[in-house]
C-alpha cells in the first residue's frame, strides 16, 4: 500500500513546484489515446471584455493529477482559473507570458476516465487586435504517480474589436438588466447584480484602518466594486480581537460575509506552507461567465424551475509571495451570500442554489429569506465557493392528493430539497433506503462532494456513491463491522434520530443534551428503542424535529417512509436557522 503522505507531499510538489526540468515520458496524440484541447467561449470579443477557455481532456486513463502550460499573447491578462478535477487542489503560476496552472489529488483517491473538462479559464482582452493562446503542453501523472507529457502545441484567436460604448461610471458599457454595468464599474444596469461585470479588475486594498470601530462589532463591511485583498495577517489579527468577526464585502446588491476563523484553520495553512504570513487573501464577487449563465438557464428548464436573476461567482483565492494562487474553495462553516432582492418572492417556491462546476447541475443550498428596509434579502448558506443564483419552481404530485404530508413535501421539492419517483408521483408512504437518505442529506445541507474510492465495500460505481462517501465524510452516516454500508438496507427511526443530530453538529447548530434527572423518554413504547439510539432520540424529541404517533408510541424498528424524510429533514432545518417558507 502506498504511503499516503509521500502519495500527497509527491502529488503536490508536482503541481506547485512547476519546472520545466519535469522529466516524463512525451507521447503524442493518437486515435484511442489520451488527448488535450482547448476551446473558447467566443471567438470576438471588446477591448476590456472577458472571454473563457476551456482545457478539455479526452480518453482519460487514471488522470490522478495534471499541470498545463499554457502560452499568452500581449495584450491579454489571466484573471482566474476554476479547476474541475473531483477532488483536486488548484495552484497556478503566472510568469510574464506563461501561465502553469495544476490540481492533484492526495491520498489514496482513484484517478479520472474517459472524457471531461479539466479546467476554465478566464482572459481580458487588453488591447485591439487578435489575442491569441496557446496550450503548449499538459503533464499528468496516475495514482502510482508515473508522469506523462502530451505535447499539444494548439492556439486558439480571439478578435479584439475597439470599445465605443459609454458608461458614467467606471464601467465600459450602459448595463442591461441584472447588474450595474457590463464593464469594470457601475454603468447604468437595472435589477440585482454585482456591477463587476466578467473582469474583477485592480484588487481594492484592505488596511488595518478599514477595521477601526468594525472589528469589536463582528462585522467588517467593505464596500467595492470589484476585488478586494488583505494580508492574511491582518484578517488572523482581526479574529484573534473578535473569534466571531466577519469580513462582509458589499458589492452592489450582493455581500459575501467570510468568517475570519476560517482563515486559521490549519488545513490552509499547511497548504500554505512557510510562507503562510506572507499570503493575501483576495475575495471576488462578481458576475458568472456568459457561458455559466446559459448553463444555469438550461439547467433550470430541465428541472422546471425558472432564474430570478444572473448567476454570482464568489471566489476566495490565497496570493502568495511567488505568484502561486490557492483557492479556498470549502470552509467548515456554513458561509452567507446575501442578494437584495428587486421584487418580493414566495420563500415556499423559491430557493437559492449553486451551479456544479464539473456537471453543470443546479444544486439547491439552504436559504433564509428576510425583509432589510423595506426589501427581500435571501441569505444562501453553503460551506463552498461556487457561481449561485435563486429559482423559483412551482411543483405539484398526483399522489399527494389528501395526504397528510403534502403542503411540506411540495414545499421541499419546490426548493429542490426533495424530488419525486416520477413527474406527477412522489410516493410518500415508500420506504427510504439509507443510499437515498445518504443523497437526501447531500442535497439538504449541500454537501461538498467527495469522490473517488470511498471507505465502503459496496458503493463505489453506483449511482449514489458520491452522496454517500460525501455524507460519510461529514460524518453524518458510518458502515459497518465488515466495512460494507448496505445502501439497498431501509433506514429505522431510530437510526434516523441518530444522524439528524449528527446533522445538526455538522450544521453548527449542535442539539443540547436533554436532561436526563429530569426527562423520561416520552414514547410508550421506549422499551424497544436501543440503547445506542435511546439518548439521540431523547434529544431530538425534546427539540421536535422528531415525535410519536396519536398513541405517543415511537416505533423505532419501523422503516422511514418518503413522506417522514422530507418532513424532519425540513424541521431540521428550521431548527438550525437556514429555512423560510
Amino acid at each position: 500500500m502506498r504511503n499516503k503522505g509521500v502519495v500527497g507531499r509527491a502529488a503536490l510538489m508536482f503541481v506547485l513546484v512547476m519546472t520545466y526540468l519535469f522529466q516524463g515520458t512525451s507521447v503524442d496524440a493518437a486515435e484511442g489515446q489520451t488527448a488535450f484541447s482547448m476551446k473558447p467561449s467566443t471567438t470576438a470579443v471588446k477591448k476590456g471584455g472577458s472571454f473563457i477557455v476551456s482545457i478539455d481532456g479526452t480518453n482519460l486513463k487514471e488522470l490522478y493529477a495534471y499541470e498545463v502550460i499554457v502560452e499568452l499573447s500581449s495584450g491579454v491578462t489571466f484573471d482566474r482559473g476554476t479547476d474541475n478535477l473531483p477532488g483536486g487542489s488548484s495552484a497556478s503560476y503566472l510568469d510574464n507570458d506563461m501561465l502553469r496552472y495544476g490540481s492533484t489529488k492526495f491520498g489514496t483517491a482513484a484517478g479520472e476516465n474517459g472524457s471531461r473538462t479539466l479546467a476554465r479559464f478566464s482572459f481580458t482582452a487588453n488591447a485591439e487586435g487578435t489575442a491569441s493562446i496557446k496550450l503548449v503542453r499538459v503533464k499528468t501523472l496516475d495514482p502510482a504517480l508515473n508522469p506523462t507529457v502530451h505535447e499539444v502545441n494548439q492556439t486558439i484567436t480571439v478578435q479584439v474589436a475597439p470599445d465605443n460604448d459609454s458608461g458614467n461610471g467606471n464601467g465600459n458599457g450602459n448595463g442591461n438588466g441584472n447588474g450595474n454595468g457590463n464593464g469594470n464599474g457601475n454603468g447604468n444596469g437595472t435589477g440585482s447584480g454585482t456591477g463587476n461585470g466578467n473582469n474583477p479588475g485592480k484588487p481594492r486594498n484592505v488596511s488595518e484602518a478599514d477595521g477601526k470601530g468594525q472589528v469589536e462589532s463582528g462585522r467588517i463591511a467593505i464596500a467595492a466594486n470589484g476585488p478586494v485583498q488583505a494580508p492574511l495577517a491582518l484578517l488572523q489579527s482581526w479574529a484573534k480581537q473578535n473569534p466571531a468577526a466577519v469580513l462582509a464585502l458589499q458589492a452592489g446588491h450582493v455581500t459575501y460575509s467570510l468568517p475570519l476563523s476560517e482563515l486559521s484553520a490549519p488545513e490552509l495553512l499547511a497548504q500554505l506552507g512557510a510562507d503562510a504570513a506572507k499570503a493575501e487573501i483576495r475575495i471576488t464577487v462578481a458576475e458568472a461567465a456568459p457561458e455559466q449563465k446559459n448553463q444555469a438557464e438550461r439547467s433550470a428548464a430541465n428541472v422546471g424551475s425558472k432564474l430570478l436573476m444572473d448567476p454570482v461567482e464568489f471566489e476566495v483565492t490565497a496570493v502568495m509571495p511567488d505568484g502561486r494562487s490557492l483557492p479556498l474553495t470549502k470552509f467548515a462553516t456554513y458561509v452567507p451570500r446575501s442578494f437584495e432582492l428587486g421584487s418580493d418572492v414566495d420563500p415556499g417556491q423559491t430557493t437559492g442554489v449553486y451551479i456544479d462546476p464539473v456537471t453543470g447541475e443546479l444544486l439547491p443550498v439552504p436559504t433564509v429569506f428576510r425583509i432589510v428596509d423595506g426589501k427581500t434579502v435571501a441569505d444562501l448558506y453553503r460551506k463552498g465557493n461556487s457561481a449561485y443564483t435563486l429559482v423559483t419552481t412551482d411543483k405539484h404530485f398526483a399522489d399527494l392528493e389528501g395526504h397528510w404530508s403534502r403542503t411540506t413535501v411540495e414545499t421541499m421539492a419546490n426548493k429542490l430539497l426533495v424530488r419525486g419517483t416520477s413527474e406527477l408521483s412522489f410516493e410518500p408512504d415508500k420506504p427510504v433506503t439509507r443510499a437515498e437518505f445518504a443523497t437526501l442529506l447531500m442535497r439538504v445541507l449541500a454537501l461538498n462532494p467527495v469522490t473517488g474510492k470511498g471507505a465502503f465495500s459496496d458503493v463505489d460505481g453506483q449511482w449514489y456513491g458520491t452522496a454517500v462517501q460525501s455524507a460519510a465524510d461529514a460524518g453524518l452516516v458510518t458502515g459497518y463491522p465488515d466495512g460494507s454500508f448496505r445502501p439497498d438496507a431501509h433506514i429505522t427511526r431510530q437510526e434516523l434520530a441518530v444522524v439528524l443530530k449528527r446533522a445538526a453538529s455538522y450544521a453548527n447548530k449542535p442539539i443540547a443534551n436533554a436532561d436526563r434527572s429530569q426527562t423520561v423518554l416520552p414514547f410508550i413504547d421506549r422499551t424497544q428503542i436501543a440503547d445506542w439510539a435511546m439518548d439521540d432520540i431523547a434529544d431530538i424529541a425534546a427539540v421536535g424535529i422528531m415525535e410519536g404517533d396519536a398513541r405517543n408510541a415511537f416505533h423505532p424498528e419501523a422503516r422511514t417512509t418518503r413522506a417522514e424524510a422530507a418532513v424532519v429533514l425540513k424541521r431540521l432545518l428550521l431548527h438550525v436557522k437556514m429555512f423560510s417558507e
